[in-house]
């Protein structure tokens, strides 16, 4: 199974409604509306919380992968589903719920990565918020109150400390980390996190360990961040996202102090 670059981008309501993107207000209206829609059909309840950030399972080589959106995923499902033969991909399951009732799970090696919260949150409004790149993910958009395309990313910030924002209620692409990776399962099996900075050696740890080659180009991320757009970042707006996220970064920082020993 060969995953190309942003598939899910090919959406024909996120392409089509790009091209209001220089008429913010009838771009916002049309938003407002698709959003009433889906709350009515609902029967005007809240979005349920989305920890589902998939599961990459390899019985061959022994490797179970979570997937964390904005965590490199998009990359690693393209490692393992062209790259290492016989794997299969669940896109709508949890951690949680796999590992309880697929017994497969139990002797694999579990692992998945980390990133600073304040990078992959910037990442997500740049991805799904954000038109300045591509389009917005509108499909995302109108499942929440106050959400709009091109929002400023202050105003996403201050929207994310919310009520509607929390992870109550929360997308896989904001969500916390933590929630991502939460289990109540009695299983023998423990889950190995790695900082994102550590992907290319930690990929060819396990790779070279399996006889398995490491492709050139693995990293093919078109939307990275650089540390000019972090460096932009409001004081403010950063100890916002750190008291929103404060379990993703005691989470990162524990991560951390034990690989330094």
């Amino acid at each position: 199974m060969i995953v190309k670059n942003n598939w899910k981008y090919k959406r024909v309501i996120n392409r089509l409604l790009s091209y209001l993107s220089a008429i913010p207000w009838l771009l916002r209206v049309i938003t407002f509306g698709i959003y009433i829609v889906r709350y009515l059909l609902r029967k005007m309840t809240p979005p349920k919380a989305d920890n589902r950030g998939g599961i990459i399972l390899n019985t061959a080589f022994n490797l179970l992968y979570v997937g964390n959106p904005k965590v490199a995923s998009s990359t690693m499902k393209r490692l393992f589903l062209n790259d290492i033969p016989g794997s299969e991909f669940f896109l709508d399951a949890s951690y949680n719920t796999y590992i309880k009732r697929d017994e497969r799970s139990e002797d694999m090696f579990h692992f998945s990565f980390v990133r600073d919260p304040i990078e992959r949150i910037y990442s997500c409004w740049k991805d799904k918020i954000s038109t300045k790149q591509r389009a917005a993910d509108i499909f995302i958009i109108t499942r929440f109150k106050g959400l709009y395309p091109n929002m400023p990313f202050d105003d996403f910030v201050d929207w994310l400390c919310s009520e509607e924002g929390s992870d109550d209620y929360a997308d896989r692409h904001w969500i916390s980390q933590a929630k991502l990776y939460e289990s109540d399962a009695s299983s023998n099996t423990k889950l190995h996190l790695y900082p994102l900075n550590e992907i290319q050696a930690v990929i060819h740890m396990l790779m070279d360990k399996r006889g398995l080659t490491v492709p050139v180009s693995m990293n093919a991320n078109q939307m990275r961040t650089s540390q000019r757009e972090l460096a932009s970042i409001s004081d403010t707006t950063c100890d916002k996202i750190k008291k929103r996220y404060a379990n993703d970064f005691a989470l990162l920082s524990d991560i951390k102090e034990q690989s330094a020993h």
